[in-house]
This record gives C-alpha cells, sequence and structure tokens, in this order.
C-alpha cells in the first residue's frame, strides 16, 4: 500500500485530516501570491497567479468530492449536501471572476472577498469532515487524495494547461 505523501512539504503526515489541512494552508499561501499581484497591477501577473489559484482550488475540489465526500454522505448526508452546494457556489464564483478577469474587470475587492468566502468554506470543514475522513475513510481513498493533490503540484510546477482551462482561455 502506497503511503500518503504531502505534495507541498514532500512529507508522509500518518493522517489524511494533516495532509487536507495542509493543502488549505497551501491555498492559502497562493492567495496570498494573488492578493500581491494585484497590488502590483500587472494583468498578465495577475492572470498567472489567478490561473494557479483556479488549477489548485480545483484539484482540492475533485480531490474530496471523488474521495472523501462518497463515504461521508453516507453517514451525514445533511452535511456532504452542503459542502457539495458551496463546492458548486465556489466554481460558479471562481468562473465568474475568470471571466471578469479576461475582461480586465477583476477588482481587488471583489477577489478578497471572494478568498474571504473559501477561508470560511475551508475552516468549516477541518473541525467535522476532515476530522471524519481521518477516523473513518478507506486507506484507498486516502491515498487517492495524495495523489491528485500530488499530480496537481505537478501540472502547476510545469504549468501544465489542462481542459477545464482550455474551455475558457481565450
Amino acid at each position: 500500500m502506497k503511503k500518503l505523501m504531502d505534495p507541498l512539504t514532500g512529507q508522509t503526515p500518518d493522517r489524511i485530516d494533516e495532509l487536507l489541512v495542509s493543502d488549505h494552508r497551501a491555498l492559502e499561501k497562493t492567495f496570498a501570491r494573488m492578493m500581491v499581484k494585484f497590488a502590483g497591477g500587472d494583468s498578465d501577473s495577475i492572470r498567472a497567479a489567478w490561473l494557479e489559484l483556479d488549477r489548485h482550488l480545483e484539484a482540492h475540489l475533485v480531490a474530496e468530492e471523488k474521495h472523501v465526500l462518497p463515504h461521508f454522505k453516507r453517514h451525514f448526508p445533511a452535511e456532504a449536501a452542503r459542502i457539495c452546494k458551496e463546492h458548486a457556489e465556489i466554481r460558479a464564483a471562481l468562473l465568474q471572476l475568470g471571466i471578469d478577469l479576461d475582461l480586465h474587470a477583476l477588482r481587488e475587492d471583489t477577489a478578497a472577498l471572494f478568498i474571504a468566502t473559501l477561508q470560511r468554506h475551508a475552516k468549516s470543514e477541518e473541525p467535522v469532515f476532515y476530522a471524519w475522513a481521518q477516523e473513518n475513510l478507506p486507506a484507498r481513498e486516502r491515498v487517492g487524495v495524495a495523489e491528485l493533490l500530488r499530480a496537481a503540484y505537478t501540472a502547476l510546477r510545469h504549468r501544465a494547461p489542462t481542459v477545464r482551462h482550455a474551455r475558457v482561455a481565450r
């Protein structure tokens, strides 16, 4: 059986909750880099940072939805439905903000509000959803989460295009 590996640190956490929280921290660093780019005002730098955020966030959401939520919803269907609804709202907002960015109409304060929403969502997942995953998620699903996140980090390092972005890129 493969061990979990934190794709950000390269370490092998024994706990899936630690891996997912570590990815939340990595996303926060991505958010911070993007906001620094906003302060600089260079639209190409802002776009590159936004695409990094979009790709990283999508990988995180997919990892949760593919490997954790199907098991979680058997025990906590209402909470799982809330998480899925928030994921859909996050994706819709991310798409709209990406369109605004393409039109050079994305404002720093709008991006900051979106990031604050993401941070609230992350904080709501950690105490229940991730704690449940640590206690109940099958080993193969834990490895699946780690592999998806590792692939996302590899793609980000190489700036590999994704199908999702090919659809919305101009």
